[in-house]
C-alpha cells in the first residue's frame, strides 16, 4: 500500500514538472527574445521614419549637427544607465534615411585617434563645421512617485471527513518610475541657444508584480501550489523614448514643420495600435500568417500569383524559407530588425502600413470627386 502511494505520489511530482513548467507568456517572449537579436524600439521609434518621410516631401535643406552628450544631472546620478549619445545619433540617423536632412558630427575630445587619422586624410578639407548643437541632460528621477499594493487571503478550517484546512492567497502590487529630459537647440557660429527649440519631457514606466498560493491539507496528503509574475522595464527605455520625441520635437521646430502629426498615432494606447493589438490577440496563429503573408503580397515581397497560404506555412504554423525570407526582407527595409518569424512587432507594422495606405487610397478618392 505504502508503495503504491509513493509510486502515484511520485508520478503526480514529475508530472506536474511538466504542467506547471514557467514560461514567459508569448508578448514577453516575443519583447525579449532568447532566439534572434530584436531592435531596441519603444512605442514613439515609428514617429522618427514620419519625420523623414515628412522632411523628404517638404525638400528641407540639410543641415550639420552634433551634441556634446546628454548627462544626468537628477538627484540619482547614472541610475539612468548611459549611452544617451548614441541613442540620440541613433534618432537623427533613422529621421534622415531617405530625406538626408540631418547629418551628425561626431566631433568630441572622446575621439582623439579618429581625429589623428583626420589630419592626415587626404580629402580632410572636405570636413565642414556643424551648424547646429543639441545641448540637454536628464534633470530628474523619481524612483518611486507612486506605488500599490493590493491582496487578500482566504483560510478554511477543518468542515469534516479528511479534509483538516486550506488557504487561498493573492498579492498584487505596482510602482512607477518617472524620468525628465530637458533638450534644447544651440547654433555654433555664437553659441546662442535658439528661443523657442526646445523640448522637456517626463515619461513613467511600471514595475508590476503579483503572487497567490493555494494549499490544501487532507488527512494524509497535503499540497501547495505558489505562482509569483513580476515585470519591470528600465528607465533606459524611458530614455530612449523620451529621447526619440525629443528629437521629433526640436528639429520639428527648426525646421518649422508639423512634426506634432508624426506624435498624433503613436503610443501603445493610439487609436491604431490598440486596433493592431485587438486584432493580433483574437485571431488564430493560421489567420495571423494569413495576414502576413496577403500583405507581403501586397507590398511585392511575394510572388502575386500565389493564391495558398499553404505555400508559404506548414500545418503546424512554421513559416517555409520564402516566407522567411520575405519578413526578414519587410523587417530590413522598416528598420524592425528581428527574428524572421511573426511576432506583434511585425503585425503592428504591416497593419499601420496598410491602413496609412487605405486611408490615402480613400483621401485621393474624395478628392477627385
Amino acid at each position: 500500500m505504502r508503495l503504491a502511494l509513493l509510486t502515484a505520489t511520485t508520478s503526480i511530482l514529475l508530472s506536474s514538472c511538466a504542467v506547471f513548467k514557467a514560461t514567459p507568456p508569448e508578448s514577453i517572449s516575443e519583447r525579449y527574445s532568447t532566439v534572434h537579436p530584436t531592435r531596441a524600439l519603444t512605442s514613439f521609434s515609428s514617429g522618427l521614419e514620419c519625420m523623414d518621410h515628412m522632411f523628404k516631401e517638404k525638400k528641407v535643406d540639410p543641415i550639420l549637427v552634433t551634441s556634446s552628450g546628454l548627462p544626468d544631472f537628477s538627484e540619482s546620478r547614472g541610475s539612468a544607465g548611459y549611452g544617451t549619445k548614441e541613442m540620440l545619433i541613433s534618432a537623427i540617423s533613422t529621421m534622415s534615411k531617405e530625406s538626408g536632412a540631418l547629418r551628425y558630427v561626431a566631433y568630441d575630445r572622446s575621439t582623439p585617434n579618429i581625429l589623428a587619422l583626420q589630419s592626415a586624410h587626404p580629402k580632410k578639407k572636405a570636413f565642414k563645421s556643424p551648424d547646429f548643437f543639441v545641448r540637454g541632460a536628464i534633470t530628474q528621477i523619481d524612483t518611486s512617485p507612486y506605488n500599490q499594493q493590493k491582496g487578500f487571503s482566504l483560510s478554511l478550517g477543518d468542515i469534516g471527513g479528511d479534509f483538516q484546512n486550506g488557504g487561498l492567497a493573492n498579492s498584487n502590487s505596482v510602482s512607477l518610475s518617472t524620468m525628465a529630459l530637458d533638450l534644447n537647440m544651440g547654433m555654433i557660429s555664437n553659441f546662442q541657444m535658439l528661443p523657442g527649440i526646445t523640448s522637456a519631457n517626463a515619461f513613467s514606466v511600471v514595475k508590476s508584480g503579483s503572487s497567490g498560493e493555494l494549499s490544501l491539507s487532507f488527512e494524509k496528503v497535503g499540497g501547495i501550489y505558489s505562482l509569483n509574475e513580476n515585470q519591470a522595464d528600465a528607465l533606459s527605455n524611458a530614455l530612449r523614448g523620451l529621447i526619440e520625441v525629443g528629437a521629433i520635437e526640436l528639429f520639428g521646430k527648426l525646421y518649422n514643420v508639423p512634426y506634432w502629426e508624426c506624435l498624433a498615432d503613436l503610443g501603445s494606447d493610439s487609436p491604431m495600435s490598440v486596433a493592431a493589438r485587438a486584432e493580433y490577440d483574437t485571431i488564430e496563429k493560421a489567420q495571423r500568417i494569413a495576414n502576413v503573408t496577403e500583405a507581403l503580397r501586397e507590398l511585392g515581397y511575394l510572388k502575386a500569383d500565389a493564391n495558398s497560404v499553404a505555400g508559404y506555412a506548414s500545418e503546424q504554423g512554421t513559416l517555409k524559407q520564402p516566407l522567411r525570407k520575405a519578413v526578414a526582407a519587410y523587417r530590413a527595409k522598416s528598420d524592425i530588425f528581428g527574428s524572421p518569424v511573426i511576432d506583434f512587432v511585425l503585425y503592428e507594422s504591416l497593419y499601420r502600413e496598410g491602413a496609412i495606405k487605405q486611408q490615402t487610397v480613400t483621401s485621393t478618392s474624395a478628392d477627385t470627386k
